[in-house]
């Protein structure tokens, strides 16, 4: 997720979206965003005929915590077991 959202400026990506890209099963991901913190939200988006539409996604600054959160981690997990070699 991190390199598909690595040069995206919005504020809120919707979870079909996500759901899609990642080719994740929309029950499991929402699963897996709610153990990493991060509760879905409404919010409305464009549409190509210029109206909106309310869908349900994640806050990108909540995925963003996410992702640092779990990088670092990973770099903690890492160290400790550097240590221990």
């Amino acid at each position: 997720m991190a390199d598909y959202l690595a040069e995206d400026e919005r504020d809120f990506v919707p979870t079909s979206e996500l759901c899609e890209a990642l080719d994740a099963d929309p029950n499991v991901f929402a699963r897996d965003m709610s153990a990493l913190n991060c509760r879905p939200t409404r919010q409305y988006v464009p549409t190509e005929d210029g109206g909106a539409r309310r869908v349900r996604g994640y806050m990108m600054a909540d995925i963003r915590a996410a992702i640092d959160r779990t990088t670092d981690e990973i770099g903690e997990q890492s160290a400790a077991e550097d240590d221990t070699s």
